[in-house]
C-alpha cells in the first residue's frame, strides 16, 4: 500500500502538478491579453456587452467614396440595420437606420471603446452604447435625415461629424450586394 502511494505521488508531483501550473499560467496570459487587447469580449462573457450579427452584405459609401472597412449590420430581427464606419472622418462611426421608424440614429456612445469587430464579422457593443437618439429628435438632433429606402439602397445625409455647427452635410449610401 505505502509503495503505491508513493508512486501516485511521484506521477502528481512529476506530470500533474507542472502541467496543472502550465495550463493556469497559460489562462493567466490568455485572459491578460484579452484584457488589454479586447475588453468588450471579456465584457460580453459577463454580460456587459453585447454581439450585433449577423452581418449584411452591402457596401458603404460616405460622400460617394467607398469605405472598404465598414460594415452593415442587422438588429431587431431586421427592422434596424447598424452602419459601422470606424475609419470614415466625414461621418458619425456608428449609425443606426430604423427602417419602420423611417428615421436614422446615433448610440449615446460612439467611441472605439465601445464597438470593436471580431473576425470582420461579430460586432460587440458595449452596454454604454446601447441607447439610441434619433435624428428627428428635436432636442438631441433636431436634423432631417433624408432617408431613402428602396429595396436594394439606403440613403442619408448627417452632419459632418467634425463640424460642431452643423452646416455641412455628408451623404451615406447604404448599396445592398447584388444591387447595381
Amino acid at each position: 500500500m505505502k509503495k503505491s502511494l508513493e508512486f501516485n505521488l511521484k506521477k502528481f508531483l512529476g506530470f500533474y502538478l507542472p502541467a496543472f501550473i502550465t495550463i493556469f499560467s497559460l489562462a493567466i496570459l490568455l485572459f491578460g491579453y484579452l484584457f488589454v487587447n479586447h475588453p468588450l469580449l471579456l465584457r460580453f462573457s459577463v454580460g456587459k456587452s453585447r454581439v450585433i450579427s449577423p452581418r449584411v452584405e452591402a457596401v458603404v459609401k460616405v460622400n460617394g467614396v467607398e469605405q472598404p472597412e465598414s460594415g452593415v449590420f442587422s438588429m431587431d430581427g431586421g427592422d434596424k440595420l447598424l452602419v459601422y464606419a470606424p475609419n470614415s472622418k466625414e461621418t458619425y462611426p456608428v449609425i443606426i437606420v430604423d427602417k419602420l421608424k423611417n428615421d436614422i440614429g446615433s448610440t449615446n456612445a460612439v467611441e472605439k471603446e465601445d464597438y470593436e469587430l471580431f473576425f470582420d464579422r461579430f460586432l460587440f457593443q458595449s452596454e454604454n452604447a446601447y441607447g439610441l437618439v434619433y435624428a428627428s429628435d428635436t432636442v438631441k438632433w433636431g436634423y432631417n435625415p433624408k432617408l431613402q429606402i428602396t429595396g436594394e439602397r439606403i440613403s442619408y445625409v448627417t452632419p459632418n461629424y467634425k463640424n460642431e455647427k452643423h452646416l455641412q452635410e455628408t451623404s451615406v449610401e447604404i448599396i445592398f450586394k447584388g444591387a447595381k
